[in-house]
């Protein structure tokens, strides 16, 4: 069973890391959709026509809801969905006794 454990052990850091790879792809995207929102929002200081702001406003209002909807993603992936402890004691039942299910 010390293999598997090993096993089981280098599995779940492997999707630790990328767990914590599309957090950070996550908060970048966020940032990058925050620069966008800072940019339209000095567009429409500079312009008076009507369709253009417009246009702007509802591009900030989609970036607004993508940023929204990405914010509520990366809070979700970031709970904690059990222990190693919790998800590796099925496994071991499991690998000591496979046909008893």
């Amino acid at each position: 069973m010390a293999a598997a454990t090993a096993m089981f052990r280098r599995i779940w850091e492997a999707k630790e890391t990328q767990a914590k790879d599309v957090l950070r792809a996550g908060k970048s995207k966020i940032t990058s959709l925050d620069k966008e929102i800072a940019r339209l929002l000095d567009t429409l200081t500079s312009v008076s026509r009507p369709s253009v702001i417009a246009r702007c406003e509802d591009k900030i209002d989609m970036l607004e809801r993508e940023k929204t909807k990405l914010a509520q993603e990366i809070t979700e992936m970031a709970k904690p969905k059990g222990s190693f402890e919790e998800k590796l004691a099925p496994v071991l039942t499991f690998l000591a006794n496979p046909f008893k299910i």
